[in-house]
């Protein structure tokens, strides 16, 4: 699994994660940000359990043009690497 966060605060909304990758990410009309679609959603709608099959998330986190997409192996972080 790779878990991954959304920074709701540097968002810019452009849905650009969108496009590259809609079975992961949504528009949130009520946050004016994105968020993660509720199949990959953990209690908050900023952080996801993604499988390591979809690949379109480290695309979007590498195109996303203020850097508010992070992700991480599970196993980094639960030791503690995702901030």
């Amino acid at each position: 699994m790779v878990i991954v966060r959304l920074n709701r605060e540097k968002c810019l909304r452009c849905g650009f994660c969108t496009s590259i990758c809609v079975r992961v990410f949504e528009l949130d009309n009520e946050e004016e940000s994105a968020q993660i679609t509720s199949p990959f959603r953990t209690e908050e709608k900023f952080i996801g359990e993604i499988p390591e099959n979809i690949n379109c998330v480290k695309v979007a986190e590498r195109k996303c043009p203020v850097n508010a997409i992070k992700t991480v192996d599970e196993k980094e972080s639960n030791s503690g690497k995702l901030t």
